[in-house]
């Protein structure tokens, strides 16, 4: 779990800076360019805001249970009762 919350930092991070990028690029270049990248600065910025939605739930669940990928009970095969473990130690 502390692996997906780390990765969704370091990728919110670089979607960051592409969207400070796209914000420089906007000022140069022709209409259809500015069209282009002003739309591409909306959509990043949503899928920045959507990311960092789900980091937050991660981080909730890594402050619940933060020997989550410690825990030998998550490491058996059944990805079914896996699963429900999971969710049982979330409290859901």
């Amino acid at each position: 779990m502390q692996t997906v919350r780390d990765n969704l930092k370091l990728t919110i991070a670089g979607k960051e800076q592409h969207l400070k990028t796209l914000k420089e690029d906007l000022l140069c270049g022709d209409y259809v360019n500015r069209v282009v990248t002003t739309s591409t600065i909306e959509f990043l910025q949503i899928n920045i805001d959507e990311l960092k939605r789900i980091l937050n739930d991660v981080e909730q669940c890594v402050s619940k249970n933060p020997e989550f990928p410690k825990n030998p009970e998550f490491l058996e095969s059944d990805i079914e009762e896996k699963e429900v473990r999971t969710l049982i130690k979330m409290g859901r």
